[in-house]
């Protein structure tokens, strides 16, 4: 509701894959599979790419936000994070299970 407003996206997934891609070389190392790997310094490099959204359609007032556009993308947001806050959940829980009553 703010007229004049041009939507614009932010764009760093592809950066940030690029990133870990030329980082390979300088990974620490792990002495078990299981291990996460440790990547240091890397997220630093990565800068955000900011762009007009390229599919709009302008309103009387000039604003180019399409609400349901955006509503559709927050509720897909919404579900990315619910599942990888649960699968994290998971993997806490089991390393917690195997830390305090595993060796029993």
């Amino acid at each position: 509701e703010t007229p004049g407003y041009k939507a614009q996206r932010v764009d760093f997934e592809n950066e940030l894959a690029r990133a870990l891609e030329l980082n390979e070389g300088g990974r620490m190392e792990t002495s078990h599979p299981d291990h996460m790997p440790m990547v240091k310094g890397v997220v630093d490099a990565v800068k955000a790419e900011i762009y007009d959204e390229p599919d709009v359609v302008v309103n009387n007032d000039g604003n180019t936000v399409d609400m349901e556009k955006e509503m559709s993308k927050l509720t897909e947001n919404t579900i990315l994070y619910k599942a990888a806050v649960e699968l994290i959940n998971k993997k806490l829980g089991a390393m917690k299970y195997v830390a305090m009553d595993g060796g029993r």
